[in-house]
C-alpha cells in the first residue's frame, strides 16, 4: 500500500513537471503580453470607441522651422498610432492621423493593391523614412489578404507580404477594431484629421456634413479597389469625412486623399512608448498634437507614483495679455508644444506675435493638489491667452482637490478631470462654455461631495451643462 502511494506521489510529482513546463510558455506570453499594459479597443453604451495609442517611428507633421509650410524642411515629429488589437507580443497599429497624400497607383489603369505604386511607396520610400534600423526590426511582415469582394462589382487581387499596408474595407467595417460594421453609414470611429504635412501634399479636408458637422476630417484610401458602374475604369475605396466608407471612392489615379498607414510590430523590441488613448468623439473635438523627439515618453522610465508630491503653488499672476514681445522672437507655430516658466505644456492654439493662443496640455505633476488653468501665459516673451483644456489633461489624477478654471477657457476636452476622486472645489470664472465646447465626462467621478462655483449669470445653464459632463452625485453642488 506504502509502495503505491509512493508510486502515485512520484508520477503526480513528474505530471506536475511537465505541465509546467510544457503550459509554461503560453501562460508566460501572456503575463508578457498584459505586462505592456495596452488593450483591445472598446466601444461603451453609447457607441464611443476608445483606443489605446503608442508612439512608435517619426514623420513630418508640423511647420516646425515657422517658415509657414509644412514640408520636409521641417523637423520629423513622432508618429502617434491607435492600437486596433494586440494579441500577445503583436500590436496591430493604425496611424492616428491622415500622415501624407498619395494617389493609390500613378496611372489611371486597371490596377490591384499587388501591383499598385502606393504599396511599392509604403514599403519603400515611406518605411524608410519613417522608421529607424532599429524600429524596422520591430515592424512585422503580414500577410495580407486581397481576395475580400468589395462592392458593387466583385473585384479582388492576389494576397501580399507586406510590412506597411492599408485597410480593407472589411477592416475598416470590424467592431473588433472599434469600427461600425456597416461600412456605408457614418461613424465617427472611422474619422480622422490630416497632419499639416499631408494638407500641404494634397489631402483634402471633407466637404461633407451629415447628421453633424465633420468639415475638416481627412478623406482616406483603403487599399480595396472595385469597378465604377457607370465607365468601368478601377475605382478605390475611401472613408469620408462623415466615416462612412464609399466602395467606389475615387479613381485610383486620383490625388486628394490622405494615407493612414497600417502595420503589426513586435511589442519586445524596445522602440515605442505609450501614447495615451484616444476616442471616436475626442478624434473630432480637435487635432491630436504629439510631443516632440525630446518629450517623447520613455517606457522604461520610473512611474510616477515613485515621486514626492509637489506642495500646493500660490495662484501665479495673470500676464498682461497686450505686453508685446520683442521683434527678435519668432513666435512658434500652431499646433507646437511649449512649456512655461513652471513646467506646464501647452499647446499654441492660434500663432502670433500678439493675439496667440494655447492650450493648456499637461500639468507639471499629476500629483498636485492644488492647480489654476491661468487668463494668459507668457512663454519666452510671447503672451497667450489660454483659452482652452485638452481631453485628458487631469484625468484620474487622484491627489488633486482644488482646481480654478481661468476666464479665457472656451473649450474643455473629453475627460479633462474625469477621475479624480478627491477634487472637491472647482472655481469656473469663464463664462464662455457650452454644452458643445466641453467633452462627454469632463467632470465626472470627482469627489461625492465637489462643489463647484460659478459665475452666477451662467449658473442655470452651467448648472445642465455640468450635469451632463459628469457632476450627478446627490451631494454635489453648483452654486455661484
Amino acid at each position: 500500500m506504502k509502495k503505491t502511494r509512493k508510486t502515485v506521489s512520484v508520477l503526480l510529482f513528474f505530471v506536475f513537471v511537465f505541465s509546467t513546463v510544457l503550459g509554461q510558455m503560453p501562460a508566460e506570453r501572456e503575463i508578457r503580453a498584459a505586462g505592456y499594459d495596452i488593450k483591445n479597443p472598446v466601444i461603451d453604451e453609447n457607441g464611443v470607441t476608445e483606443w489605446d495609442c503608442i508612439y512608435f517611428g517619426s514623420y513630418w507633421k508640423n511647420d516646425t522651422n515657422g517658415d509657414g509650410v509644412a514640408d520636409k524642411k521641417d523637423e520629423k515629429e513622432p508618429i502617434r498610432w491607435r492600437v486596433l488589437s494586440v494579441r500577445g507580443d503583436d500590436a496591430f497599429l493604425l496611424a492616428d492621423q491622415g500622415l501624407d497624400c498619395q494617389p493609390f497607383h500613378t496611372k489611371n489603369e486597371n490596377v490591384t493593391w499587388e501591383n499598385c505604386s502606393l504599396r511599392t511607396w509604403l514599403n519603400g520610400t515611406f518605411y524608410q523614412e519613417a522608421f529607424s534600423p532599429e524600429e524596422q526590426s520591430a515592424v512585422r511582415e503580414t500577410s495580407i489578404l486581397n481576395n475580400e469582394k468589395n462592392p458593387p462589382a466583385g473585384v479582388t487581387g492576389k494576397n501580399t507580404e507586406d510590412k506597411v499596408y492599408l485597410l480593407s474595407t472589411a477592416e475598416a467595417g470590424n467592431d473588433y477594431y472599434g469600427f461600425n460594421p456597416v461600412f456605408a453609414e457614418e461613424n465617427k470611429a472611422r474619422c480622422c484629421r490630416s497632419t499639416a504635412y499631408a494638407k500641404a501634399r494634397g489631402a483634402l479636408g471633407s466637404a461633407l456634413s451629415g447628421s453633424e458637422d465633420y468639415t475638416g476630417n481627412a478623406l482616406w484610401l483603403l487599399r480595396s479597389s472595385t469597378y465604377n458602374a457607370d465607365n468601368w475604369l478601377r475605382m478605390v475605396s475611401v472613408v469620408g469625412g462623415s466615416g462612412c466608407g464609399h466602395s467606389s471612392g475615387c479613381a485610383v489615379s486620383d490625388k486628394y486623399s490622405a494615407i493612414r498607414p497600417a502595420l503589426h510590430i513586435d511589442l519586445t523590441f524596445d522602440t515605442w512608448s505609450k501614447a495615451g488613448q484616444v476616442d471616436s468623439e475626442e478624434a473630432l473635438e480637435e487635432e491630436d498634437t504629439e510631443p516632440s523627439e525630446t518629450q517623447k515618453p520613455n517606457p522604461t522610465e520610473t512611474p510616477a507614483d515613485n515621486n514626492v508630491p509637489e506642495e500646493p503653488k500660490k495662484e501665479l499672476q495673470t500676464p498682461n495679455s497686450s505686453e508685446k514681445p520683442s521683434a527678435a522672437v519668432r513666435p512658434p507655430a500652431d499646433n507646437t508644444e511649449i512649456k512655461d516658466s513652471a513646467g506646464v505644456t501647452y499647446t499654441v492654439t492660434k500663432s502670433g506675435a500678439t493675439g496667440g493662443e494655447v492650450s493648456y496640455a499637461v500639468p507639471k505633476n499629476k500629483k498636485s493638489i492644488t492647480v489654476t488653468i491661468p487668463d494668459a501665459v507668457k512663454i519666452k516673451d510671447v503672451t497667450y491667452k489660454v483659452t482652452s483644456l485638452k481631453a485628458n489633461a487631469f484625468k484620474n489624477c487622484r491627489r488633486l482637490k482644488k482646481v480654478t478654471i481661468g476666464k479665457n477657457i472656451k473649450k474643455i476636452g473629453k475627460n479633462a478631470f474625469y477621475g479624480c476622486s478627491k477634487l472637491k472645489a472647482v472655481t469656473v470664472k469663464t463664462t464662455k462654455l457650452t454644452n458643445k465646447s466641453v467633452g462627454s465626462r469632463a467632470f465626472a467621478k470627482l469627489d461625492k461631495k465637489a462643489v463647484f462655483r460659478v459665475p452666477k449669470k451662467k449658473l442655470p445653464v452651467y448648472r445642465k451643462m455640468l450635469k451632463k459632463k459628469g457632476v450627478s452625485g446627490k451631494k454635489q453642488t453648483i452654486r455661484k
